[in-house]
């Protein structure tokens, strides 16, 4: 009676987690599985199943079933040494098995009969077919997101070159691109840009507003997993695309690089509208970085640093209505008297008469970023990764709300946090558990980039402090003062917790767990 009164108790325990209504963490880890049989197609009953990272040299082994099958869960990203051993049948090996971050890998065998010192070795880069699931999406490995050529070297960009990912229109809810740092999200499967659901390490780092939090160095992501839909049920929250990011580990060898990117004026065209110069505006974008990586302990614990700057000086092209010297001497309204300092005179006179101002205005844009990956699998059962990354950067808007003239618009300083920490244990031959924390931090403010007290000027704005001007538009096309209406701080974390077990039994694998957000 205890015994059936005990499993009546864990029966309701696992139907009460079955219908918990939280995803599970997101799978980073893949899972390898198959099946090992004989010429005949029979099942090989025992056989050993050993995988070697080719970097790190962490190892992992299983074992085939009653039934010839074999499952190997929570494997980080990766090339290994795929072996496979059974008593008289030769071993067989493929060298270089590619494994993907987030993926179920379904790899059979076929061992030929023979001596275990006889081995078959397979040379070649494999590339498994994801038998086990029905998402539909893609993965871009490490040499695709390093070596493609990309205008700014961001992550985001690649996502368009995924099937089914279109451009995000400009003037979208959350694709307004953002100067020098290009935009956060992407159209994909006919989904909105803040339908998708940006995740580093299994960490969600998506805002409130669900727009991305990070734009981390190209150099630091090991594969961009993009699922756009029928995917697995642990990802809960947005019903649009799941990107998950991986993040890059050091390895054994110790590996570095510096960097520096280049772009000016000089392969640029004029703006049509600009009609005092034959020459393009001045532009310069300098990227520049560099990364280290190694072991800490040689073949237990890992780390790999990244930093990448960015300065960009960028001129805009400005053609605004202003006042004539006549009319300029003509006001005598003391308070639009005090304004008439910020308008700047006349330089061109258009062919109906009237007095513009032709030039441009100074949009810099700096950023600086660094990361910190660490990775440990001082026991074989467990690995423990942790990921910190930090950004700050500053940007001016003098186009902002439509001003015509230099000087106004704000300035936007910005702080972003995002960390993540995951452990991968396996409990047993059948039982493994992932557990992840993490958090995402956005702080940013916004202040005038003319701070004026209205006040000494003679406008009532109801303080007497320097706030900026209020936006004032003159009818015919001047524009000046301001922002009006915008936020001069804002700051977002995100929190998450999550776990989740998986459990093999035969061809099956049960998976269940929670997550928290808040």
């Amino acid at each position: 009676m205890p015994v059936c009164r005990r499993l009546r108790v864990d029966a309701r325990i696992a139907l009460w987690l079955l219908l918990i209504a939280l995803p599970a963490g997101a799978q980073t880890e893949a899972i390898l599985q198959g099946a090992v049989s004989d010429p005949s197609g029979a099942a090989v009953i025992g056989a050993t199943v050993l995988l070697e990272h080719r970097d790190t040299g962490m190892r992992r082994q299983g074992r085939t079933d009653s039934e010839g099958r074999y499952q190997i869960v929570a494997l980080a990203a990766g090339e290994y040494r795929l072996e496979v051993r059974a008593n008289a049948f030769r071993s067989q090996t493929l060298e270089r098995f590619v494994v993907e971050g987030g993926r179920t890998i379904v790899q059979d065998f076929r061992l030929a009969i023979g001596q275990l010192a006889e081995d078959v070795v397979v040379s070649t880069r494999t590339s498994p077919i994801d038998r086990a699931t029905v998402s539909v999406g893609h993965v871009m490995d490490e040499r695709t997101l390093h070596d493609m050529p990309l205008n700014g070297r961001r992550f985001v960009d690649l996502a368009i070159l995924l099937p089914g990912s279109v451009t995000p229109p400009q003037g979208g809810f959350l694709s307004a691109p953002s100067r020098g740092d290009g935009f956060y999200g992407f159209n994909t499967a006919g989904n909105r840009e803040d339908g998708v659901n940006f995740m580093v390490n299994g960490i969600s780092v998506n805002e409130q507003f669900n727009d991305l939090t990070m734009q981390t160095s190209i150099l630091t992501v090991q594969e961009l997993k993009v699922d756009n839909s029928t995917f697995s049920a642990q990802y809960g929250r947005n019903a649009g695309a799941v990107a998950n990011i991986v993040t890059r580990s050091g390895a054994n060898t110790p590996s570095g690089e510096v960097f520096e990117f280049l772009r000016d004026e000089a392969l640029d065209a004029r703006n049509f509208f600009n009609f005092l110069s034959s020459e393009p505006e001045p532009f310069s974008r300098h990227q520049f970085g560099g990364t280290i990586g190694g072991p800490l302990v040689r073949n237990r614990t890992f780390f790999f640093a990244a930093y990448e700057g960015v300065r960009q000086r960028q001129e805009l092209d400005l053609n605004s209505l202003v006042l004539s010297d006549s009319e300029r001497d003509a006001v005598q309204a003391p308070i639009v008297r005090e304004l008439l300092q910020f308008i700047p005179r006349a330089n061109l006179v258009d062919t109906q008469g009237t007095s513009r101002y032709v030039g441009s205005a100074v949009a810099p844009f700096d950023a600086d970023q660094l990361s910190l990956d660490v990775t440990d699998t001082t026991r074989p059962s467990t690995r423990l990764h942790g990921y910190y990354w930090y950004n700050r950067d500053q940007r001016r808007e003098p186009l902002l709300q439509g001003n015509t003239i230099p000087g106004f618009g704000d300035i936007r300083r910005r702080r972003r946090h995002i960390f993540t920490l995951g452990e991968s244990r396996v409990i047993g031959s059948t039982l493994v558990n992932e557990a992840r924390l993490g958090f995402a931090r956005n702080e940013g403010t916004g202040t005038p980039a003319m701070l004026l007290n209205p006040a000494q000027l003679g406008i009532a704005a109801g303080l007497d402090e320097p706030i900026g001007l209020p936006q004032i538009t003159v009818g015919g096309g001047l524009n000046f003062g301001g922002p009006a209406n915008f936020l001069t701080s804002r700051t977002g974390t995100t929190f998450t917790v999550s776990d989740m077990v998986s459990h093999q039994r035969r061809q099956h694998t049960l998976r269940f767990g929670g997550e928290y957000r808040w």
